[in-house]
C-alpha cells in the first residue's frame, strides 16, 4: 500500500502486508520492532518513511536504488529520518531486515544528537547487527525468559550504537588520538579491541580505524598485532614460561599461530629466539 502525505509518497508496505513482514510489530518500549522481507525490485518513485526507522540488515543483502549506493550488508544498516524522500529498497532472495521505528515524540526529549536523523545514511557496526539478531530472536518468543524490558533494553542498546555511527568524528587536536595510544602503550599482553577504544573515546570504529592511520602512517589493527608481539618478544627473554603459555597469554590462538606470527616479525622462531638470548 501507498499512502500519500502533503504531496510526499510514504512506503507503508511492510507494515500492512504480511507476506512483506511475516509477524506484527513488536512493542520495545519506546521502539516498534518488525522484521521486514523487502521485494526483489524497488518500487517506482520516491517514497519515505512515517517515522524515524533503522533498518538492519541480518541476512542477504539490501540495495538502496539511490544512484551510487553501496549494498547493505550484514553488518551494516540504513538510517531513514522521517519524511525524508528516497528511491525505493529492493532485498535480495534470502534478505532479512529488523526495522526498529522511533516515535518523533521520544527523539524530540531524548538527548540525541540533531545529526542522528538529519539525513538518509548508511552505518556500520557488526555489533549493532548482533543486538538486532538477538532482538529478532526476543520479538518472535524463541527465547526463555524474554520479557518487555529485556526488548526494550535490546533496542536502546541497538539505537545507541547506530546513533554512535552517525556521529562526526571528533577533532584529533582534541587529544583522543594521543589518549588512544596512550591506551597501547600501557596495555603489552592484551591490548584492547578496535572497538573497545573505539567505544572509550566515544568514536566510530571506522572513524578511530581513518584517524588513526592517517595520524601516525600505522593502521591500528597492525599495531596492536605489533604489541602482542613485541611483549611475548621481551617476556620469551624475561621469563622461563613456555613458549606456548607465552603465545595464549599474548592472544595468540596456539604456538602454531604465534610461530608464523613471530616470524614474519623478526625473521627468526620464539624458540630460536630464546636460544639466542640464554
Amino acid at each position: 500500500m501507498w499512502a500519500v502525505a502533503s504531496g510526499m509518497i510514504f512506503d507503508t508496505t511492510w507494515r500492512e502486508t504480511p507476506a512483506d513482514s511475516p509477524r506484527p510489530p513488536a512493542a520495545a518500549g519506546a521502539f516498534r520492532v518488525r522484521e521486514v522481507r523487502y521485494p526483489s525490485r524497488p518500487p517506482e518513485g520516491v517514497c519515505a518513511v512515517a517515522k524515524p526507522t533503522i533498518v538492519v540488515v541480518l541476512s542477504g543483502h539490501l540495495q538502496h536504488a539511490e544512484p551510487g549506493a553501496e549494498l547493505v550488508r550484514p553488518g551494516a544498516a540504513l538510517v531513514l529520518p522521517a519524511g525524508m524522500p528516497h528511491r525505493g529498497l529492493a532485498g535480495s532472495a534470502r534478505c532479512r531486515c529488523l526495522c526498529i521505528e522511533l516515535e518523533p515524540e521520544w527523539v524530540a526529549a531524548s538527548p540525541l544528537p540533531p545529526e542522528a536523523f538529519a539525513a538518509i545514511r548508511m552505518v556500520r557496526s557488526p555489533r549493532m547487527t548482533a543486538l538486532a539478531l538477538t532482538l529478532h530472536t526476543a520479538i518472535q518468543g524463541q527465547e526463555q525468559g524474554v520479557d518487555a524490558l529485556r526488548r526494550a533494553g535490546l533496542a536502546s542498546e541497538l539505537v545507541a550504537a547506530a546513533v554512535r555511527e552517525c556521529q562526526p568524528a571528533p577533532d584529533a587536536a582534541a587529544g583522543w588520538l594521543p589518549r588512544v595510544r596512550d591506551r597501547l602503550d600501557t596495555d603489552g599482553a592484551e591490548p584492547p579491541s578496535v572497538e573497545e577504544l573505539a567505544a572509550e573515546a566515544r568514536i566510530p570504529p571506522g572513524v578511530l580505524l581513518e584517524s588513526f592511520a592517517r595520524e601516525y602512517g600505522e593502521s591500528l589493527p597492525a599495531l596492536i598485532r605489533r604489541k602482542r608481539i613485541d611483549w611475548a618478544a621481551e617476556a620469551l627473554v624475561a621469563s622461563d614460561e613456555s613458549i606456548a603459555s607465552i603465545a595464549l597469554s599474548a592472544g595468540f590462538f596456539d604456538q602454531s599461530h604465534f610461530t608464523r606470527a613471530f616470524k614474519r616479525a623478526f625473521g627468526t622462531t620464539p624458540a630460536e629466539q630464546r636460544r639466542a638470548a640464554s
